[in-house]
């Protein structure tokens, strides 16, 4: 299997004002490869347009609006069933493999009701698994907010399907629960990385204040403990990080400047991984 770890990508939400055209020439200019298309104003054309300035689509960020209404009743849950269906529809016929989404959605101060775990909300989310596998697509669910932590584990330990992988989160994993080890959990359908860094600097599980997302390694989480964890799981798509140029420290930065320092960091993080799996296979000939 072809290991991709050394390409770099980034979210196309990385600079959520500009024109998605102008992003995506300087994310191509600045040396990335890949994208993952986020926030979408019209899914088939932004990767398309994507696709023609010469990058490769690895993942798209599904539309997360209402995702609780999965774990509802059947009529409740079938709008965002059919929802979500149409979107692997155009991304089978685009070529692209993995689609992401949330097991559940909290607001910004986190007072957002949250849904109980069901049988209903489970055969909801089968019910979403079975039209992935119908469009040959790899649902991966990420780590959000410690209120969704048992969501993801209850549908990655109770849906039996090679469809239905993880999507990593390390800014939301460092910011909420780094307590748990998330990777090593499920290190075997690990499909997706979101990799960015905050300052660890605030009230810790108080909202979402403290999501910064970062350029990895501009903040304090341990990118070397995250990148020895992905060189030892299943993972072998690309460098992906989801960091935007939001935050004031990157202010004084313009935005071709902003992607060059990410895709540097991104080397960077690229290089660790690398190492780590040359290491582990120096172990295994000896």
């Amino acid at each position: 299997m072809i290991d991709l770890i050394n390409e770099i990508g980034i979210t196309t939400k990385s600079a959520p004002t500009n024109k998605l055209e102008d992003v995506l020439h300087d994310i191509k200019v600045a040396g990335f490869s890949n994208v993952m298309i986020d926030h979408y104003q019209d899914l088939e054309h932004d990767i398309v347009m994507a696709q023609k300035m010469g990058l490769t689509v690895t993942s798209v960020h599904l539309d997360s609006r209402n995702v609780n209404e999965l774990w509802q009743n059947a009529k409740i849950a079938t709008p965002i069933i059919n929802r979500i269906t149409n979107e692997f529809a155009i991304l089978a016929r685009n070529g692209v493999k993995t689609a992401i989404i949330h097991p559940g959605q909290n607001n910004y101060d986190f007072t957002t009701s949250i849904q109980p775990i069901t049988q209903q909300g489970l055969r909801n989310w089968q019910n979403v698994v079975a039209q992935a596998e119908r469009h040959n697509i790899l649902l991966a669910i990420e780590n959000v907010d410690p209120a969704h932590l048992p969501h993801l584990c209850f549908l990655l330990d109770n849906i039996q399907s090679a469809n239905l992988k993880f999507c990593y989160d390390s800014g939301h994993h460092n910011l909420f629960i780094p307590e748990v080890d998330l990777i090593g959990k499920y290190a075997n359908i690990l499909q997706a990385i979101h990799l960015h860094d905050n300052d660890l600097s605030f009230p810790q599980k108080v909202g979402w204040s403290g999501d910064l997302h970062l350029v990895p390694l501009d903040g304090k989480i341990n990118f070397e403990k995250i990148t020895k964890q992905i060189a030892h799981s299943s993972y072998n798509g690309p460098t992906m990080l989801e960091s935007s140029c939001k935050d004031e420290r990157y202010n004084q930065m313009s935005q071709m400047e902003f992607y060059q320092h990410a895709y540097a960091n991104g080397k960077k993080l690229s290089k660790l991984i690398l190492a780590n799996r040359q290491i582990e296979t120096d172990r295994e000939l000896i």
